[in-house]
């Protein structure tokens, strides 16, 4: 997938959400289960799921609807449910 793709309005938003959730989170929490994660390394890691959930959506950082935020965002998975 190009980084394109993801801006692309002939993907719907929930193939965008399943290939997130299969392709990053699977890449990003690759062997997780045997590292020893520190609250620093943890909250990195949510920065970043966060910082892809923002674009994947294309929605801003200086966007003030933070209600819209939470709306699109609960279509997606968190962390430690991915």
């Amino acid at each position: 997938m190009y980084s394109g793709d993801w801006k692309s309005k002939n993907i719907s938003l929930a193939v965008k959400i399943r290939l997130y959730e299969s392709l990053v989170i699977s890449t990003l929490l690759y062997g997780a289960e045997s590292w020893p994660l520190s609250v620093t390394q943890l909250k990195k890691l949510e920065a970043a799921h966060h910082k892809f959930q923002r674009r994947l959506l294309g929605i801003t950082w200086e966007s003030n609807d933070k209600a819209e935020w939470r709306r699109r965002v609960a279509q997606c998975s968190h962390l430690d449910a991915g």
